[in-house]
């Protein structure tokens, strides 16, 4: 999953909980971030929401044909697997499905477009259902070639009739696996059928100005299976306040696709999914055992299940394993971990379960023994108040110190150094929202939120 830069700078929160203590980085589910994961067209379905991998296959371009925008459609590859930008009206559900009403007779596409073509070509994928008997899908070489400037492409099409559509422009054939070299790139709008030289009814927003964002809340420092499951149900990891202590908990829910009417499964752990980074570092400890609360509500005895894996040298060498069931309930658990070395780093993953409807909320997870948390007997005794705060926060440490503080993208906004007694900041000149003030004192170091009402 693409993490922008408000993420990296969760992640380097997280190391750095790691260096003080081998803890696990926001065990108590208290920070969350908000990120951007991809833009898509509202009217047109696309390859964002139907096969997000990671990366927009398919981005709003400012660059425009006419109006404000176009769509540019991309082909890559992502952890050996091509990704390729496109557009489509219709339904993807099990593949491409004619379920768009569009009654007139065409025979003729033309578009706009300009191109980085480095092979292949752009296609147009054509499939007719008239009274529920869906046509062989036809798929149209748009002989779409390298160019700089706006160009009208005029595609013909088989005749025929249909009372529902499906039709799409896409980077490649994916039905003869032929996908243009990564780095190849479509910009295209103004999207017109014609009968003969007669425009037909238009296809809603035909220059592709009406876009939205997916946004996702995750945990700080953690991986979900939120976007990659988005064309299929709403987010399965969810920030709740229902909490065994302080403000949030996790909570996650195995759904059923209303698309595919299949169980999506909810995840959660500290690598990605996607095997780009199979682990994160951890440093030094050898933590004995694993605990934390949680309370489950499961559906046909399903079993939630936690599982932590060390590693050394690629080589897997402690593990730690923990059932969940049924529970009304918060209740506390702790695990046992098997470890045959010193680890240089960790994975740790939550499955919900197996059946549809199964809920776990999860809080509170600690690693504990073997040298798991040493250092916090010497701690940086420092406060800041009042919090939430209007005009002024007092920032104070019992130690000479330094701080500066930082927005939710890690932007240092204010700085302040050898300072020895309690320092009042003005923010009056700041926009209301969260931030972190970074204290440093004594070679430790903390960091603390506050929110600027």
């Amino acid at each position: 999953m693409i993490k922008k830069i408000t993420t990296s700078f969760f992640l380097f929160l997280s190391a750095l909980s790691f260096c003080q203590m081998g803890q696990l980085p926001n065990g108590g589910f208290e920070n969350w971030t908000t990120n951007t994961i991809y833009n898509y067209t509202v009217d047109w379905g696309c390859s964002n929401q139907s096969e997000w991998m990671g990366v927009e296959s398919m981005t709003k371009s400012t660059d425009a044909f006419i109006g404000s925008y176009s769509a540019e459609l991309k082909s890559l590859t992502v952890n050996s697997n091509n990704v390729f930008g496109y557009i489509y009206l219709g339904g993807v559900g099990g593949g491409p499905t004619p379920t768009y009403s569009y009654n007139p007779t065409f025979n003729t596409l033309k578009f706009n477009y300009k191109a980085n073509m480095l092979s292949s070509d752009l296609y147009v994928v054509v499939i007719r259902s008239l009274f529920g008997f869906e046509s062989a899908p036809e798929i149209i070489p748009a002989n779409v070639t390298t160019t700089a400037t706006w160009t009208e492409a005029t595609v013909t099409i088989p005749p025929g009739t249909q009372d529902q559509l499906f039709f799409g422009l896409v980077m490649g054939d994916p039905f003869a696996a032929d996908f243009p070299a990564d780095g190849s790139w479509v910009k295209v709008d103004n999207i017109r059928l014609f009968d003969g030289v007669t425009p037909t009814t238009a296809l809603p927003d035909y220059s592709l100005e009406n876009w939205s964002t997916f946004v996702n809340e995750s945990a700080d420092g953690w991986y979900d299976l939120n976007a990659l499951q988005s064309s299929l149900v709403s987010p399965s990891v969810t920030k709740t306040t229902d909490a065994h202590s302080g403000n949030y908990a996790v909570r996650m829910a195995n759904k059923i696709s209303s698309v595919s009417g299949d169980t999506t499964v909810s995840m959660l752990g500290l690598a990605p999914f996607d095997g780009s980074n199979p682990a994160i570092p951890y440093p030094g400890a050898t933590p004995t055992s694993i605990s934390g609360w949680y309370k489950y509500s499961s559906i046909s005895s399903d079993t939630g299940i936690l599982e932590v894996v060390f590693y050394e040298n690629g080589n897997a060498i402690g593990f730690g394993t923990q059932e969940f069931t049924n529970n009304a309930s918060y209740v506390q658990f702790t695990a046992p971990i098997a470890m045959f070395g010193t680890p240089d780093s960790i994975q740790l993953y939550v499955v919900t379960g197996n059946e549809a409807n199964s809920v776990l909320y999860l809080d509170d997870l600690t690693l504990a023994g073997g040298n798991v948390g040493l250092n916090e007997m010497k701690q940086l005794k420092s406060s800041i108040y009042p919090n939430p705060a209007n005009e002024n926060i007092n920032v104070y440490s019992e130690s000479d110190f330094d701080f500066e503080i930082m927005n939710n993208l890690g932007q240092i906004i204010f700085k302040s150094m050898n300072n020895t007694e309690v320092q009042k900041v003005d923010l009056t000149k700041l926009p209301s929202g969260t931030y972190f003030i970074k204290i440093q004192s004594e070679n430790l170091s903390e960091i603390k939120k506050f929110i600027k009402n």
